[in-house]
C-alpha cells in the first residue's frame, strides 16, 4: 500500500534529520514505530529514497534518519511510504 503526505524537514541534533508524520495519517493507517523505506521529492525536482526510523515522541509519530543530501531545514517535502497491510 502507497501512504502518501506532506511534512516539513527539521534539525533533531548535528546528525539527524526528521519530520511528524500528520496524526490522522498515523491513525489511519495504523502506523506504527520501526524501520521503514521512504522516498522524498521536494521543489524543484529533487527526489531521494532512505531508511527512515519511526519512533513514537510526545503521542506523535515521528521519523528520523541521517542524510545530508536532502534540502533545507523548514522545506516541505513530500513523503512516500510502501508498507506492506
Amino acid at each position: 500500500m502507497k501512504i502518501v503526505f506532506v511534512a516539513r524537514l527539521h534539525k533533531l541534533d548535528d546528525s539527524r534529520l526528521g519530520f511528524y508524520v500528520p496524526s490522522n495519517v498515523s491513525e489511519y493507517y495504523d502506523l506504527c514505530a520501526g524501520p521503514v523505506e521512504a522516498a522524498f521529492s521536494w521543489h524543484g525536482g529533487g527526489a531521494r529514497n532512505i531508511e527512515v526510523s519511526f519512533t513514537r515522541y510526545k503521542d506523535r509519530l515521528r521519523g528520523i534518519f541521517k542524510d545530508w543530501l536532502m534540502p533545507e531545514v523548514g522545506t516541505l517535502v513530500q513523503v512516500t511510504l510502501e508498507i506492506e497491510k
